[in-house]
């Protein structure tokens, strides 16, 4: 419902010509209601009680895996059954027929990501606090956002030294040249990816569509995952280059993520 209000606000203040400052504000007054205020409530919860509360894989496989590594010991294919992994993995039993839950022998995270977090976990340690992966989350798209505003008003004080004559530049709106679909277009392109997402929850409770759930569920991805890169991130509008190192993308994706499927016999 939360996040219902907050697109409904920012589809009022974008219709009503809203100055960008007040729909900015917006969209920081979301991040923080549906992404910082519950990540860090889920993860002083596991600090609290301490049984890390989240993504399995994330949040409780990967501190473990760090500890494998700084143990000199490899985290894949390394079992975890006797963690505290282990622990929340029994609490269901959606994994029996298929021989327990294969987290618990497999892990997904690649090098990288254990060299980004290696530094973390060990100050985590040193100071006697509890590490979760999510402060790095975070802090990360902290970074990506406070880096995609200054690179915006850098662009915008360019723009307005080279061409100070130009009005239109001081107040761009949405739709007006080619670059840039019109405020209508992005609701109504807001509609049909809910539209999209309604179905992919709707045919999942189908039992008789059981035997074609994934290929249909995949079809209904690639559907969301194209109007979002053609339209929000302009894709349509530029070079064809951008637009096949996308769908490049979106076959290598289907191809690693069937591989990963049928590898957990999930087609069996």
């Amino acid at each position: 419902m939360a996040a219902a209000g907050l697109a409904l606000a920012y589809a009022v203040a974008a219709l009503a010509g809203a100055r960008p400052a007040v729909r900015a504000a917006l969209l920081v007054v979301a991040a923080a209601a549906l992404v910082v205020v519950p990540t860090l409530a889920f993860a002083a919860l596991g600090i609290a009680s301490g049984r890390p509360y989240g993504q399995d894989g994330g949040v409780v496989q990967l501190p473990l895996a760090l500890d494998k590594v700084l143990a000199g010991q490899s985290p894949y294919g390394a079992d975890y059954s006797d963690s505290i992994l282990g622990k929340e993995a029994r609490v269901s039993d959606f994994w029996a027929p298929y021989g327990g839950n294969p987290i618990l022998h497999h892990h997904a995270y690649l090098p990288g990501t254990h060299l980004l977090m290696v530094p973390l976990h060990l100050a985590a340690r040193a100071w006697g606090g509890a590490y979760d992966p999510r402060f790095v989350t975070l802090k990360a798209g902290w970074l990506h956002a406070a880096g995609q505003s200054a690179r915006a008003r850098a662009l915008l004080e360019q723009a307005l030294r080279d061409r100070p004559e130009d009005p239109a530049l001081l107040s761009p709106e949405p739709g007006s040249d080619e670059h840039y679909p019109s405020e209508w277009q992005y609701i109504k392109i807001a509609l049909i990816l809910f539209a999209i997402t309604a179905v992919e929850v709707a045919v999942y409770y189908i039992s008789g569509l059981k035997d074609v759930l994934i290929p249909i569920l995949l079809v209904m991805a690639i559907m969301k995952f194209a109007i979002v890169a053609l339209y929000f991130m302009h894709l349509r509008f530029d070079s064809k280059l951008f637009r096949r190192l996308f769908v490049t993308g979106i076959i290598l994706a289907i191809a690693v993520y069937t591989i990963a499927l049928t590898s957990l016999h999930v087609f069996d």
